[in-house]
């Protein structure tokens, strides 16, 4: 008897508190049903790294993706590192606001100097001197580039996406030009024509699912006229991508994913397949 009127004691004692962590978990519940801000943290393992048909990466690398959302809008950071860290590496800052299916974006994208020789002391691969703040014309985009992009996500009528991006700034217009040395020989030097030329690349995009739970996607992405060729020079196709994504279930509430990437540029006659693991 003495041992069920401690049970029923120590009861009475513990209700309130119980009762105050349901609240608390109801409150906690409705707060997060009434946050508009939604913050996505990824993290991806690539062989190599290309973008739209343009090799910005031979290595190894590690590129995280952070993503925070609200009404709409959003704020993206995402790099890639090389693992031996002997390459450039690369930073984007990206602003973008969501209506419906389509999407406005404008990207910085950032190439710290730290890795580059003459960075610091002249001296490769050390910290410091990353010079994210100088935004200067005649580094001609070794530092910063940006690129305003307009993106149609696609409807179930029409599922194709269709992403327009165009330079705005670190996109000069180069070009080669014969000169005479001191020694009396030609030499072939590159001028800058221009500060900015406006590249403009356009890209189409498919994806579907299997039973599986595989995802594929198609890609075609082509430079509508001519440009300052930092993707071709003209009309033509740079970016032609078959891409697979398997998940990999780890636990009931962790799972990995598998991506393989074949990607040709008929412009450049490159021809890459790359793996990644993403996180």
């Amino acid at each position: 008897m003495r041992k069920i009127n401690t049970l029923v004691l120590l009861l009475a004692m513990l209700l309130p508190t119980v009762q105050l962590f349901a609240q608390e978990a109801e409150q906690s519940s409705e707060s997060e049903k009434k946050s508009p801000i939604a913050v996505n943290l990824s993290a991806k393992v690539k062989s190599r790294h290309v973008w739209n048909g343009w090799l910005s990466c031979n290595s190894w690398n590690i590129q995280p993706d952070l993503t925070i959302s609200a009404y709409g809008a959003f704020f993206n950071a995402w790099a890639y590192t090389a693992l031996d860290h002997t390459l450039s590496s690369e930073i984007d800052l990206t602003l973008g606001y969501t209506l419906g299916p389509v999407t406005l974006m404008y990207i910085d994208m950032f190439y710290p100097t730290e890795n580059k020789k003459g960075a610091y002391f002249n001296k490769v691969g050390t910290s410091g001197k990353m010079r994210f703040l100088r935004y200067n014309k005649e580094d001609d985009g070794a530092i910063h580039q940006q690129m305003a992009m307009l993106q149609f996500n696609g409807v179930p009528q029409f599922p194709i996406k269709c992403t327009v991006g165009v330079f705005t700034f670190g996109d000069p217009i180069l070009r080669q030009v014969e000169q005479t040395n001191a020694a009396g020989e030609t030499v072939t030097v590159i001028e800058r024509e221009k500060y900015e030329g406006y590249s403009t690349l356009v890209n189409l995009g498919y994806s579907h699912k299997l039973k599986r739970g595989q995802t594929l996607t198609y890609e075609l992405g082509f430079t509508p006229f001519k440009g300052s060729g930092f993707f071709a020079d003209g009309f033509n196709v740079v970016n032609m991508k078959f891409a697979v994504s398997q998940p990999i279930r780890v636990t009931d509430s962790f799972s990995l994913r598998l991506d393989g990437e074949l990607i040709f540029n008929p412009y450049r006659e490159n021809l890459y397949f790359i793996v990644a693991l993403g996180f």
